[in-house]
């Protein structure tokens, strides 16, 4: 099951149940042409952060609204990250938290995917500290760029593949030690959990792997799916991190990668 830590996704207007456009969170983008014709005509409702929710935008133009949040919508579920057996939850609590409301099951019926980060939680054996330098010995194609990077607020690498076609970012992490290091964003949103250091313990030894899709044929093609409806996200059955890391390896390299180490990141 595909598992993600960001969906971004349109939605007709048919699908707005409520909206509170006096709220202080919402301002109104409005554009004129010379001729005194409305170019652009929007309603912005500013993120919260402390929910994962970023900016929303309802556009009379185009007819659609744009929300884009993360998996700390899922609040004490967070390490389940955003799925198909938990969308209608990240839904109800964006109704909670933000100006506007919307018909869940319209949402479930009638969207499409603009931008995710298909995501695991993976334990290894070892930490992920010598997970990143075991990674960093895997010689990759000559379009791929690799980074690794340590302190002690985070311990990762990225692997950055660029074609005129596509560009793709593949990050893993220390999920424990990044919500330990007290940045202001992770305190706020564990700050609104029922149980944050329940939330902890559940990141403990673990691997975060995200792989950035930003764009429509992306999501199509990295998920082999036949359109960008929300459903066919969520109940996809493809396995992008594994590929993309397949995909980018050397085909000839000292070190046989093809084993063990890569299919930790199989389903």
């Amino acid at each position: 099951m595909i598992r993600l830590d960001r969906l971004k996704l349109k939605t007709p207007l048919s699908n707005i149940i409520g909206f509170d456009k006096h709220h202080p969170s919402v301002t109104l983008d409005k554009k004129l042409n010379n001729k005194n014709e409305v170019l652009v005509n929007a309603y912005k409702i500013n993120g919260n952060k402390d929910f994962g929710i970023r900016q929303t935008k309802i556009d009379t133009i185009k007819n659609e609204v744009v929300i884009d949040f993360s998996g700390k919508i899922l609040l004490d579920d967070y390490t389940d990250l955003i799925n198909a057996n938990n969308i209608d939850k990240c839904l109800n609590t964006f109704n909670e938290n933000t100006a506007l409301q919307l018909d869940i099951q319209g949402v479930l019926d009638d969207s499409e995917a603009l931008n995710i980060d298909t995501t695991q939680m993976i334990y290894p054996k070892y930490s992920a500290k010598m997970c990143r330098d075991s990674l960093l010995t895997m010689q990759t194609i000559n379009r791929c760029n690799v980074m690794g990077y340590a302190s002690k607020r985070n311990v990762g690498l990225s692997f950055i593949s660029s074609t005129k076609k596509e560009k793709r970012r593949l990050i893993m992490y220390d999920k424990e030690l990044r919500m330990l290091c007290g940045l202001k964003n992770e305190l706020l949103f564990l700050n609104h959990c029922k149980n944050p250091s329940q939330v902890i313990n559940k990141c403990k030894g673990s691997l975060r792997v995200e792989l950035g899709l930003v764009s429509l044929a992306s999501i199509k093609n990295r998920l082999q799916i036949s359109d960008n409806s929300l459903v066919s996200v969520l109940t996809a059955t493809a396995t992008p991190n594994y590929d993309f890391l397949n995909e980018i390896k050397a085909k000839k390299q000292g070190l046989d990668f093809s084993g063990q180490q890569l299919d930790l990141f199989a389903p």
